[in-house]
């Protein structure tokens, strides 16, 4: 196992970020009794007044501790996390079996414009001063991590879930809010990798066939906030155990991006294009059908039905089409196709036509996945943080 464990390290690291979430519990002898009592402590704190502090659902626990987006590398950020759980501790703060940490993995990578740490800081910043996150559309990121490594990550996770389980105490396995996955493999393994198939393969093929998030993975949390949360891990206030955890989860994502990714598999595949996409009564829709058929129509015949008055928004019309299908949705046809004779049209342009066909041609670049490759949910993690998880195993073993 550990000669296995050892191949491959991730040297060409993808910086991802994450988004913590700590469950708690008052004591009788503790500062604070109440949210609104432990968010003025983190009020009054300069240093960590960017912590949210919120209510939980969960029978049992008084509060969730709310980080904003902090880089994964970045020592920055785990000086804070331990900042906070400090605070917690010497307020009386406690946890209970009840409680968990939600690790949410945020899928789109730091940019390599910026560092680690200056990453944390300004998103802690911004969160500081206006209570809202770095916006994903920021230059802060690159592109979003392709499906076919979210797929593979959630596959590997599925995989192993029975050693990851030994990782962790009794409680947070066959746990009602963080639900296994090995009983998905099969339906994952088939599933087309889009967020919602795999959603979907692990709601139907659970022993519950539940429709919500309480799965060790929780996909739903995709849509919304453009991460995976992962909901295992049991409740701690000390950041040494959460660490380890987290570097194995952002390892997953890298060895899966360094060593497992195959990429650029292109192929064509047939499009049918729907019968009416927009409002029939629109310039859009008018367009639509009316060149939706066997010989199209005519710039003219497009401007007296669509009550567009000249050839150039015509065109732009087109453009729309296009840019929501594909250039190949809309066909050019020239005004020779209905029997004109060059210049015609007086330099008016418009006895040429447009087409749309019942079905484009489209290439379809893909990545898919080496499998290969050692698929193990520590391979390639650094030795400090295998040790700690291998020792964890042997622990609850």
């Amino acid at each position: 196992m550990e000669n296995k464990l050892n191949i491959l390290q991730n040297t060409n690291r993808t910086s991802l970020t994450m988004g913590l979430e700590f469950e708690g519990v008052f004591t009788s002898r503790g500062n604070t009794q109440s949210i609104s009592e432990l968010q003025t402590v983190f009020n009054n704190d300069e240093e960590l007044n960017f912590i949210q502090v919120k209510t939980d659902g969960t029978h049992g626990v008084d509060f969730e501790i709310a980080f904003p987006i902090l880089s994964i590398d970045s020592e920055l950020s785990w000086y804070y996390v331990n900042k906070v759980l400090t605070l917690l501790v010497n307020n009386g703060c406690s946890v209970k079996k009840c409680c968990g940490v939600h690790v949410h993995i945020g899928l789109k990578p730091i940019s390599t414009n910026i560092t680690n740490d200056a990453f944390t800081k300004l998103s802690i910043d911004k969160y500081r001063a206006n209570r809202s996150y770095v916006s994903q559309s920021s230059s802060s990121f690159d592109d979003v991590v392709d499906n076919a490594i979210i797929k593979d990550v959630v596959l590997r996770y599925a995989i192993h879930q029975l050693d990851i389980n030994k990782i962790f105490p009794p409680s947070r396995t066959n746990n009602r809010f963080c639900q296994g996955l090995e009983l998905c493999v099969d339906a994952i393994r088939q599933c087309d990798g889009s967020v919602s198939s795999l959603m979907n393969a692990i709601q139907r093929h659970s022993s519950t066939n539940r429709r919500d998030k309480f799965f060790a993975i929780n996909l739903q949390s995709y849509a919304r906030y453009g991460t995976i949360e992962f909901r295992q891990h049991g409740a701690t206030l000390e950041r040494d155990k959460v660490k380890p955890f987290v570097m194995m989860l952002a390892n997953m994502f890298n060895h899966s991006i360094n060593n497992r990714l195959l990429a650029n598999n292109s192929r064509i595949e047939r499009q049918d294009l729907p019968n009416q996409p927009f409002n029939p009564n629109s310039k859009l829709g008018l367009l639509w059908d009316l060149c939706k058929t066997d010989n199209g129509a005519t710039t003219r015949e497009i401007m007296a039905h669509c009550g567009i008055d000249n050839a150039k928004s015509v065109r732009r019309t087109i453009s729309t089409i296009r840019s929501k299908f594909s250039h190949h949705s809309v066909e050019c046809l020239t005004q020779q196709h209905y029997n004109h004779r060059y210049g015609t049209s007086n330099e008016q342009h418009d006895l040429n036509g447009y087409k749309i066909p019942s079905h484009i041609d489209v290439a379809i670049t893909s990545n898919s996945i080496d499998e290969s490759v050692e698929d193990h949910f520590l391979v390639g993690l650094e030795d400090e943080y295998k040790t700690y998880l291998l020792n964890r195993i042997t622990h609850f073993s």
